[in-house]
């Protein structure tokens, strides 16, 4: 699945997806879940 159809299946626009991506894609899901944000938790568990 594309980042596309992601972003069109959850309702999140391209910029935001890439946003959160460059913001969060090098935590692991420990550090995710520290934030206590639960966007990055899923954004995370969503592996490329």
């Amino acid at each position: 699945m594309s980042a596309a159809d992601l972003c069109r299946k959850h309702g999140v626009s391209d910029a935001t997806f890439y946003k959160w991506r460059s913001k969060y894609g090098g935590m692991d899901l420990s550090e995710a879940k520290r934030l206590k944000a639960p966007f990055a938790a899923a954004f995370l568990s969503m592996r490329w």
